[in-house]
């Protein structure tokens, strides 16, 4: 709600700023009534209209923000004097209307601006060279889960610079079921990132908060169990054979078993089959019916090119599929070659599973 801080309902208003409690934002706070309500007279938390900087010969430059807000006309801030410096950190927390739900990866992105020094319409001129350092949070039930301080990297002087952090759950406990909430903190810290020098005001604002919340791939669910992330790099990376079974991880998932434990015996059965009289190469596996999000073939050839995309394609469910019987989630199929062993000098048979 208010994702950008231009509905200023109940606000009260003062030239270019709002200050107290914003529509759909409390003020946060790091030591009990340091803020004072975010009104006055050390602490003001609320909003900035950047306005047109008459001293530029840029017709479309603005004061503090040269390019203006991030997003629509106003940005969320989070102020304080110099004589409050180091006191502890404050800044705006919102509690949503959702709950964290399982197997989901959700992804925080705030604009974070450096304000600039400049001239205000009505309390003088502000000095605000330097940046007290940000956190962005994400938060179930009103606690942190994931935070970031560093992902905008240095933002310059009148400049915005995009935070951003992930957190996934899981599928089973933890966060899931709880409250979803966002904090966005000026550290208050003059010896943060960039350095605030001695004398000058202490202010981080914000802008354009994003928090998208995308559903786990079946494999991204799988990964997260048996490693504990959803890339698939490192020891999750697709080809990569973790147990040290002969079964590359993907291989592993599409048949269901444990990437972590040597399980490869008997998973995969070469066979010759009689079919109307003529032997054809089978090829015998197990494939989880949940396992999708996958392609799944059968290669054949009658060489061992390196290359398998110059091995014929089979697909697995059309003509050339033998039998098929399911229990539970697992379906076992066998696949039979598209050349009869009759008169072939050799034939070759692999399973190949690739992600789209």
């Amino acid at each position: 709600m208010n994702h950008s801080f231009e509905d200023l309902t109940g606000e009260a208003v003062s030239n270019e700023f709002t200050f107290g409690p914003l529509l759909g934002w409390d003020l946060y706070e790091e030591t009990v009534n340091l803020t004072n309500g975010g009104a006055g007279p050390s602490f003001y938390i609320g909003t900035l209209t950047p306005q047109l900087d008459s001293n530029t010969p840029e017709p479309d430059d603005f004061i503090n923000f040269p390019a203006g807000a991030a997003d629509g006309i106003r940005v969320g801030i989070a102020f304080n004097f110099d004589n409050t410096r180091d006191t502890g950190a404050h800044g705006l927390q919102q509690t949503t209307s959702h709950t964290f739900a399982a197997d989901t990866a959700y992804t925080l992105q705030v604009e974070i601006g450096n304000i600039a020094s400049g001239q205000s319409l009505g309390s003088g001129f502000f000095n605000l060279d330097g940046f007290p350092g940000y956190r962005i949070a994400l938060m179930a039930n009103g606690v942190e889960i994931e935070m970031d301080s560093t992902s905008a990297g240095t933002i310059t002087e009148g400049g915005f610079a995009t935070a951003s952090l992930t957190y996934v759950t899981g599928s089973t406990g933890g966060v899931i079921g709880q409250t979803i909430g966002i904090r966005l903190v000026n550290l208050n810290d003059s010896n943060s990132n960039t350095d605030v020098p001695a004398g000058n005001d202490v202010e981080v604002d914000f802008d354009n908060i994003r928090l998208d919340a995308v559903p786990l791939t079946p494999v991204e669910i799988w990964r997260l169990d048996h490693f504990g992330t959803t890339e698939g790099t490192e020891n999750a990376a697709n080809n990569f054979d973790h147990d040290f079974d002969g079964l590359p991880n993907l291989i592993e998932f599409l048949l269901g078993l444990n990437p972590t434990v040597y399980d490869s015996k008997g998973a995969v059965s070469v066979d010759i089959t009689d079919l109307g009289g003529m032997d054809y190469l089978t090829l015998t596996f197990d494939r989880d019916l949940e396992a999708t999000g996958v392609n799944l073939s059968v290669r054949a050839s009658s060489g061992l090119e390196r290359d398998v995309s110059s091995w014929d394609s089979i697909d697995p469910d059309g003509a050339n599929q033998v039998s098929s019987g399911i229990v539970g989630n697992i379906e076992t199929l066998t696949v039979r070659d598209n050349l009869p062993t009759n008169g072939a000098t050799a034939r070759f048979m692999l399973l190949e599973v690739t992600e789209p």
